[in-house]
């Protein structure tokens, strides 16, 4: 008669003690976020998607339905070196800086209306946007792996690269909402977004762009909303 086998019980240990679990400063810039992007009509995304162009797309593989309820956790400016578009996707990486005076440090300059490409020495400003994109649960969400629920919806974040009119359009708005916020204490992240695109000549191309508005009905997201972001993104 064979004998059973007896596997070997591993006690359980709670984080936080000896070496179990995740110790030491952590905080998203240790957590790889999915990019939210918009799909143009040039590039690798558009081969792939010919039908949705002008549509969102989650970590380069699933569509977001738009319009979608949108937050802001955070925001991070920097300088850019104001390269020419590449579709490819394999020329050089554009050098960034976090200050404008580390740009003029490096003979860098922060000409405005410049050319992509006509001068690699002019850096424009660029900012990641730290979003969670809400999803019911029935919805495109269900199918994302990291993700919170909340007051009965999910809650999807992602890191959002705003350049050129994207920047120039999305920045002011989340400022000036900022600053309305700021005498009631509170942060932007409680403030309430719409996203969809609309498809527009911008110099002299056609591009898709991104319309970012605030929500009119003047509802804020909650204390325990907010939490769950903070617990999300890991700060």
């Amino acid at each position: 008669m064979t004998k059973p086998v007896v596997e070997e019980v591993i006690p359980f240990s709670p984080q936080g003690s000896g070496i179990a679990g995740l110790h030491g400063e952590f905080s998203v810039e240790d957590r790889k976020l999915p990019f939210l992007s918009i799909i143009q009509g040039v590039g690798e995304n558009a081969a792939k998607y010919k039908s949705n162009h002008g549509d969102l797309l989650y970590n380069k593989e699933l569509l977001v339905p738009r319009p979608v309820s949108v937050n802001f956790y955070g925001l991070k400016k920097i300088y850019t070196q104001n390269l020419a578009f590449d579709s490819s996707g394999v020329g050089p990486r554009p050098l960034t800086f976090e200050t404008a005076e580390q740009v003029l440090e490096q003979g860098g300059n922060l000409r405005k209306y410049v050319t992509p490409g006509a001068d690699d020495n002019n850096y424009v400003p660029q900012a990641f946007a730290f979003v969670a994109l809400e999803s019911p649960q029935d919805g495109w969400g269900a199918a994302v792996d990291y993700r919170g629920l909340v007051e009965d919806v999910f809650l999807i974040p992602a890191l959002w690269v705003l350049r050129g009119v994207g920047y120039r359009r999305v920045t002011p708005l989340l400022l000036s909402v900022q600053d309305m916020l700021i005498p009631e204490r509170k942060e932007l992240a409680y403030a309430r977004f719409t996203l969809d695109t609309q498809y527009e000549k911008v110099g002299g191309n056609w591009i898709y762009s991104a319309v970012v508005t605030k929500q009119k009905d003047g509802k804020r997201n909650s204390d325990g909303y907010v939490q769950k972001l903070h617990e999300m993104f890991g700060e």
